[in-house]
Protein backbone atom coordinates (compact mmCIF):
# COMPACT_ATOMS: atom_id res chain seq x y z
CA UNK A 1 0.00 0.00 0.00
CA UNK A 2 1.27 3.11 -0.79
CA UNK A 3 1.43 6.09 0.97
CA UNK A 4 -1.75 8.06 -0.80
CA UNK A 5 -3.83 4.89 -0.48
CA UNK A 6 -2.99 5.54 3.54
CA UNK A 7 -4.37 8.76 3.39
CA UNK A 8 -8.08 9.06 4.63
CA UNK A 9 -10.62 9.85 1.95
CA UNK A 10 -11.50 13.24 3.02
CA UNK A 11 -7.88 14.18 3.22
CA UNK A 12 -7.56 12.81 -0.54
CA UNK A 13 -10.54 15.01 -1.76
CA UNK A 14 -8.52 18.18 -0.37
CA UNK A 15 -5.07 17.11 -2.12
CA UNK A 16 -7.19 16.78 -5.25
CA UNK A 17 -9.17 20.32 -5.25
CA UNK A 18 -6.22 21.70 -3.95
CA UNK A 19 -3.93 20.69 -7.08
CA UNK A 20 -6.77 21.38 -9.10
CA UNK A 21 -7.06 25.23 -7.25
CA UNK A 22 -3.39 25.80 -7.70
CA UNK A 23 -3.16 24.43 -11.22
CA UNK A 24 -5.81 27.38 -12.33
CA UNK A 25 -4.03 29.70 -10.32
CA UNK A 26 -0.91 28.94 -12.22
CA UNK A 27 -2.40 29.22 -15.20
CA UNK A 28 -3.34 32.60 -14.73
CA UNK A 29 -0.32 34.12 -12.96
CA UNK A 30 1.46 32.61 -16.21
CA UNK A 31 -1.06 34.35 -18.66
CA UNK A 32 -0.52 37.45 -16.03
CA UNK A 33 3.42 37.62 -16.55
CA UNK A 34 3.23 37.04 -20.45
CA UNK A 35 0.93 39.54 -21.02
CA UNK A 36 1.20 41.87 -18.57
CA UNK A 37 -1.79 43.51 -16.82
CA UNK A 38 -1.45 47.04 -18.87
CA UNK A 39 -1.89 44.81 -22.19
CA UNK A 40 -5.85 45.27 -23.36
CA UNK A 41 -5.45 41.65 -24.69
CA UNK A 42 -4.65 40.56 -21.52
CA UNK A 43 -7.62 41.93 -20.25
CA UNK A 44 -9.94 40.41 -22.69
CA UNK A 45 -8.42 37.00 -21.71
CA UNK A 46 -8.85 37.26 -18.30
CA UNK A 47 -12.46 38.74 -18.14
CA UNK A 48 -13.82 36.33 -21.05
CA UNK A 49 -11.40 33.28 -20.88
CA UNK A 50 -9.86 32.67 -17.34
CA UNK A 51 -12.39 33.62 -14.95
CA UNK A 52 -15.68 31.96 -16.73
CA UNK A 53 -13.33 28.73 -16.73
CA UNK A 54 -12.43 29.09 -12.84
CA UNK A 55 -15.61 30.42 -12.16
CA UNK A 56 -17.64 26.78 -13.45
CA UNK A 57 -15.03 25.36 -10.94
CA UNK A 58 -15.80 26.67 -7.43
CA UNK A 59 -18.31 29.06 -5.86
CA UNK A 60 -19.29 29.76 -2.15
CA UNK A 61 -22.25 30.38 -0.05
CA UNK A 62 -23.55 31.75 3.35
CA UNK A 63 -26.42 31.78 5.31
CA UNK A 64 -29.51 29.06 5.83
CA UNK A 65 -32.20 28.24 3.47
CA UNK A 66 -34.69 31.47 4.70
CA UNK A 67 -31.44 33.89 3.84
CA UNK A 68 -28.46 32.88 2.26
CA UNK A 69 -26.24 34.75 -0.60
CA UNK A 70 -23.08 32.92 -2.80
CA UNK A 71 -20.79 34.24 -5.44
CA UNK A 72 -18.13 32.48 -7.03
CA UNK A 73 -14.41 32.97 -6.42
CA UNK A 74 -11.15 32.69 -8.18
CA UNK A 75 -8.93 32.75 -4.99
CA UNK A 76 -8.75 30.47 -2.36
CA UNK A 77 -6.50 27.58 -1.24
CA UNK A 78 -6.80 24.00 1.03
CA UNK A 79 -4.61 23.19 3.65
CA UNK A 80 -3.43 22.43 7.41
CA UNK A 81 -3.25 24.74 10.33
CA UNK A 82 -3.56 24.99 14.12
CA UNK A 83 -2.85 21.60 14.88
CA UNK A 84 -0.30 19.99 17.53
CA UNK A 85 1.70 17.00 16.53
CA UNK A 86 2.27 15.44 12.95
CA UNK A 87 -1.37 14.99 11.11
CA UNK A 88 -3.04 16.60 13.66
CA UNK A 89 -3.30 19.62 11.86
CA UNK A 90 -6.99 20.85 10.96
CA UNK A 91 -7.99 20.67 7.70
CA UNK A 92 -8.95 24.29 6.13
CA UNK A 93 -10.60 26.24 3.42
CA UNK A 94 -9.38 29.87 2.88
CA UNK A 95 -11.35 32.09 0.98
CA UNK A 96 -11.18 35.58 -0.47
CA UNK A 97 -13.89 37.86 -0.77
CA UNK A 98 -13.87 41.85 -1.51
CA UNK A 99 -16.47 43.62 1.06
CA UNK A 100 -18.06 44.73 -2.27
CA UNK A 101 -19.47 41.81 -2.60
CA UNK A 102 -22.96 40.41 -1.04
CA UNK A 103 -21.81 37.64 0.16
CA UNK A 104 -18.77 39.09 2.26
CA UNK A 105 -21.58 40.60 4.77
CA UNK A 106 -23.13 36.97 5.79
CA UNK A 107 -19.44 35.68 5.48
CA UNK A 108 -18.56 38.36 8.35
CA UNK A 109 -21.72 37.57 10.50
CA UNK A 110 -22.06 33.55 10.58
CA UNK A 111 -19.45 31.17 11.44
CA UNK A 112 -20.14 28.41 8.86
CA UNK A 113 -19.94 28.86 4.96
CA UNK A 114 -19.72 26.21 1.94
CA UNK A 115 -17.37 25.98 -0.57
CA UNK A 116 -18.71 24.06 -3.65
CA UNK A 117 -17.45 22.67 -7.11
CA UNK A 118 -19.40 22.16 -10.09
CA UNK A 119 -19.23 19.98 -13.15
CA UNK A 120 -18.89 21.97 -16.39
CA UNK A 121 -21.89 21.94 -17.98
CA UNK A 122 -22.88 24.88 -14.72
CA UNK A 123 -20.46 26.87 -16.11
CA UNK A 124 -23.02 29.44 -17.38
CA UNK A 125 -25.29 29.22 -14.23
CA UNK A 126 -22.37 30.01 -11.89
CA UNK A 127 -21.29 32.57 -14.52
CA UNK A 128 -24.74 34.34 -13.90
CA UNK A 129 -23.71 34.02 -9.80
CA UNK A 130 -20.71 35.73 -10.20
CA UNK A 131 -21.84 38.67 -12.19
CA UNK A 132 -25.17 39.88 -10.36
CA UNK A 133 -25.63 40.74 -7.37
CA UNK A 134 -28.05 39.19 -4.41
CA UNK A 135 -29.04 42.25 -3.30
CA UNK A 136 -30.73 43.19 -7.00
CA UNK A 137 -33.27 39.88 -6.90
CA UNK A 138 -33.25 36.31 -6.83
CA UNK A 139 -29.72 35.14 -8.55
CA UNK A 140 -30.30 31.85 -7.70
CA UNK A 141 -33.88 31.02 -9.10
CA UNK A 142 -32.63 32.81 -12.59
CA UNK A 143 -29.41 30.48 -12.86
CA UNK A 144 -31.84 27.56 -12.46
CA UNK A 145 -29.94 25.99 -9.08
CA UNK A 146 -31.53 24.66 -6.44
CA UNK A 147 -30.35 25.18 -2.87
CA UNK A 148 -30.90 22.63 -0.08
CA UNK A 149 -29.91 22.53 3.81
CA UNK A 150 -26.21 20.91 4.73
CA UNK A 151 -24.48 20.89 7.94
CA UNK A 152 -26.72 24.39 9.30
CA UNK A 153 -25.82 26.11 6.09
CA UNK A 154 -27.00 25.52 2.20
CA UNK A 155 -25.24 24.15 -1.11
CA UNK A 156 -26.90 23.41 -4.14
CA UNK A 157 -28.64 20.43 -5.13
CA UNK A 158 -26.31 20.64 -8.93
CA UNK A 159 -22.93 21.08 -7.13
CA UNK A 160 -21.14 17.53 -6.91
CA UNK A 161 -18.65 18.30 -4.11
CA UNK A 162 -19.09 20.37 -1.51
CA UNK A 163 -17.31 21.36 1.92
CA UNK A 164 -18.81 22.40 4.72
CA UNK A 165 -17.03 24.81 6.83
CA UNK A 166 -16.80 26.38 10.59
CA UNK A 167 -15.24 29.75 10.71
CA UNK A 168 -12.07 29.61 12.57
CA UNK A 169 -10.60 33.41 11.79
CA UNK A 170 -11.64 36.34 9.47
CA UNK A 171 -9.20 39.48 8.65
CA UNK A 172 -9.08 42.04 6.22
CA UNK A 173 -5.65 42.94 4.36
CA UNK A 174 -4.21 45.82 5.45
CA UNK A 175 -2.57 48.15 3.22
CA UNK A 176 0.37 48.95 5.50
CA UNK A 177 1.26 45.19 5.49
CA UNK A 178 0.87 45.04 1.66
CA UNK A 179 4.29 45.27 -0.89
CA UNK A 180 3.64 48.93 -2.95
CA UNK A 181 2.97 46.81 -5.88
CA UNK A 182 0.03 45.23 -3.96
CA UNK A 183 -1.50 48.50 -2.58
CA UNK A 184 -0.91 50.64 -5.25
CA UNK A 185 -1.15 48.47 -8.25
CA UNK A 186 -3.67 46.50 -7.97
CA UNK A 187 -5.82 47.81 -5.27
CA UNK A 188 -5.49 51.74 -5.48
CA UNK A 189 -9.24 53.16 -4.59
CA UNK A 190 -10.17 49.30 -4.18
CA UNK A 191 -10.94 48.11 -0.59
CA UNK A 192 -8.88 45.51 -0.20
CA UNK A 193 -10.19 41.41 0.10
CA UNK A 194 -10.44 39.62 3.54
CA UNK A 195 -9.68 36.44 4.35
CA UNK A 196 -12.13 33.58 5.84
CA UNK A 197 -10.64 30.77 7.30
CA UNK A 198 -12.56 27.47 7.92
CA UNK A 199 -12.22 24.68 9.18
CA UNK A 200 -13.75 21.57 6.93
CA UNK A 201 -16.08 19.87 9.08
CA UNK A 202 -18.41 17.67 6.56
CA UNK A 203 -17.62 16.55 2.84
CA UNK A 204 -20.57 15.96 0.30
CA UNK A 205 -18.80 14.18 -2.89
CA UNK A 206 -21.23 12.79 -5.74
CA UNK A 207 -18.34 12.30 -8.19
Amino acid sequence: MNQCDALPENKKKIIVCYVLLMLGTGVWQLADWYFGKEDPLWHLVFYFVVMPVLSFLLGILAGDLSNYNTCTIAWGSFGTIWGRGPGKGRSIVTVYVNPERYTWEFLTKLDTFTVEFFPPEYRKALGYLGTHSGRDGNKVAVAGLTPKEIGGSVTFAEANLTFVCKKLYQAPFERKNMAEAIDKGFYGNWEPHWMFVGEIVEVEDKR
